[in-house]
């Protein structure tokens, strides 16, 4: 294991935060979380405005990233014979 040279900056962690739209609240909480931490950046696509090709910014920013997150919160889903926690 080789050790950081002095004086030289840590490099930005870059992770790509994916959700559901309906778990926007426990995503805000995750991000929360990343942002405690010094040079972790998230992307989400709330970061893409109305009019910008979100396409190549989302394609841009997964290749740019060093990890993915694919949120799977539980919720109650409703099917046809009831309800199961997914």
């Amino acid at each position: 294991m080789s050790k950081r040279k002095e004086g030289r900056p840590k490099q930005n962690i870059r992770v790509f935060l994916s959700y559901a739209k309906e778990d926007n609240e426990q995503a805000k909480e995750l991000m929360e979380q990343f942002a405690k931490q010094p040079n972790v950046n998230v992307f989400t696509t709330a970061k893409i405005s109305a009019g910008q090709n979100w396409q190549a910014m989302i394609k841009r920013a997964l290749a740019d990233s060093h990890f993915f997150v694919a949120s799977c919160f539980p919720r109650l889903r409703f099917i046809q014979s009831g309800c199961s926690l997914s």
